[in-house]
């Protein structure tokens, strides 16, 4: 087996460890980016960069990965054979539509609002807080900014016409539940992140 064949096992034999691995780098680079380029920090901010890779590799490499595996796959046991079908196939699957329609529904709508943003809006209070963090403020922000930030989450702007539109982020979300093997997800859910 050639050395490319064995990196392209790693996601398939062991996603739970490719999938933190990958969120922790991601989320980490991620702010070092933010860091050096954005903010034209001269000393790097360890301390930030920490708690940002410490919840990708917690939240999004181990949360997410809990629900899009092991609950999603006990709410929706028929997802993988659906992944697997051809296009024609699955264009006349209307229940694996229903669950697929379903995925993107508790996905966008009860884990993002209900465990993402919070958590995200907490790790933001501890990285900005300097020690002494109130998290019943990070809740509350998050309260304030909730309409905005769902909105921001559902949408992509359109380099072509510069508006927003909803289609394409919830397409590549359709996309992910309907064609991703159902091991692989936090990886795939990373790469369309970017």
């Amino acid at each position: 087996m050639t050395f490319l064949g064995n990196l392209r096992r790693i996601p398939i034999q062991y996603p739970l460890a490719f999938g933190v691995g990958v969120s922790t780098f991601k989320t980490s680079a991620s702010d070092l980016l933010v860091q050096i380029v954005v903010e034209k920090r001269e000393k790097i901010d360890w301390k930030r960069n920490f708690a940002f890779a410490s919840f990708g590799c917690f939240y999004l490499g181990g949360v997410q990965y809990a629900i899009y595996v092991p609950l999603f796959g006990r709410l929706f046991p028929n997802a993988a054979s659906f992944a697997a079908k051809s296009l024609p196939k699955k264009l006349g699957d209307v229940k694996g539509q229903i669950s697929l329609f379903a995925q993107v529904f508790l996905d966008q709508c009860v884990h993002h609002p209900l465990m993402y943003f919070p958590a995200f809006y907490m790790t933001k209070e501890f990285v900005t807080s300097h020690g002494n963090p109130d998290f019943a403020k990070a809740l509350d922000t998050y309260r304030q900014n909730m309409k905005e930030d769902l909105l921001a989450l559902w949408k992509v702007r359109c380099c072509c016409c510069c508006h927003c539109c909803y289609c394409c982020f919830m397409f590549l979300t359709c996309f992910f539940y309907s064609l991703v093997p159902i091991n692989c997800p936090i990886f795939c859910s990373l790469s369309y992140s970017l």
